[in-house]
């Protein structure tokens, strides 16, 4: 299976759910930008949640693509609100699997991408501070083009 996410430019619009620390569901949309330039893939991400007033993400990631003798790659990332992240990720089979930090230790999360065919992907994922879970989320991509 050839994935297309991350591997390949593109704009992903995304729709789903998005849980917080109390358990409370909102609807969520949002797009994905995929670029690559000067050996890094950049993941531009905005997510916007319904709710009053709508409250919206962004993150900026800068992944270094891996190379065809490793199964691990390392991305970095800038949360606004959050600060900075980093991870590994890792290809296998349909699912991208990816696990991180933050700088300062706060915080750790898990996302797993699961490729449904070539232009669409589920995203499951969840960020824990401690032992508590501060957010988790369930998101389809579409890709736009």
């Amino acid at each position: 299976m050839k994935h297309t996410y991350l591997l390949e430019e593109g704009i992903w619009k995304a729709s789903g759910c998005y849980w917080d620390s109390g358990g409370a569901v909102l609807d969520a949309e949002g797009e994905v930008t995929i670029t690559h330039e000067d050996g890094l893939w950049i993941n531009i991400g905005k997510i916007t949640l319904k709710s009053d007033p709508p409250e919206e993400f962004e993150n900026f990631y800068e992944i270094i693509p891996p190379s065809e003798s490793k199964r691990l790659t390392e991305w970095t990332s800038v949360d606004p609100d959050l600060g900075t992240f980093s991870g590994v990720m890792t290809f296998l089979d349909d699912s991208i699997f990816s696990l991180s930090n933050s700088e300062d230790g706060q915080y750790a999360g898990f996302d797993l991408m699961m490729m449904i065919d070539e232009n669409t992907y589920i995203n499951r994922g969840a960020l824990f501070m401690g032992d508590e879970m501060q957010s988790s989320w369930s998101m389809e991509l579409v890709r736009k083009k």
